[in-house]
């Protein structure tokens, strides 16, 4: 009888269903023993924490960034979101890597909140430079003067 193995048999497949005298069978490997346990005693195993009870409580974000109300008169700031929540405002934010101040502007209400997520403040010469740089990944972004 002829033997091939598993490659061999995807190379010369016809030849597997043609020729009879073909057996293809696989030749296990050496036996090994189960590895050693990881942990040998119980006393490494830290038992898991079950919450029976659905949590009810708000939870705030934390936010590394200041919150103002208005912007700083004659200062550019470069807007490059705006969100209706503070937790979209802060995840947003986690995923910014800049080395230039970033503030949020709240210029809503309590009723409909606002939250501006805006880099500044900065001089305009530097907020242009710094708007042309963002623009390749935040097309919209755009700057704002205080006024």
């Amino acid at each position: 009888m002829k033997k091939g193995l598993f490659i061999v048999f995807l190379c010369v497949s016809s030849l597997a269903f043609t020729d009879p005298d073909f057996d293809l069978s696989m030749i296990p490997a050496e036996a090994r023993p189960p590895l050693e346990e990881i942990l040998p005693d119980s006393a490494y195993i830290i038992p898991a924490i079950v919450i029976t009870e659905p949590v009810t409580e708000t939870i705030e974000p934390v936010i590394t960034v200041p919150v103002i109300d208005h912007l700083e008169s004659g200062r550019y700031y470069i807007q490059i979101a705006a969100y209706i929540t503070l937790d979209y405002a802060a995840a947003e934010i986690a995923g910014i890597d800049y080395s230039f101040p970033i503030v949020i502007l709240n210029s809503g209400s309590e009723e409909t909140p606002l939250y501006r997520i805006l880099i500044g403040p900065l001089d305009q010469e530097e907020s242009g430079e710094l708007l042309h740089s963002i623009r390749n990944t935040r097309t919209s972004a755009f700057i704002r003067q205080g006024v």
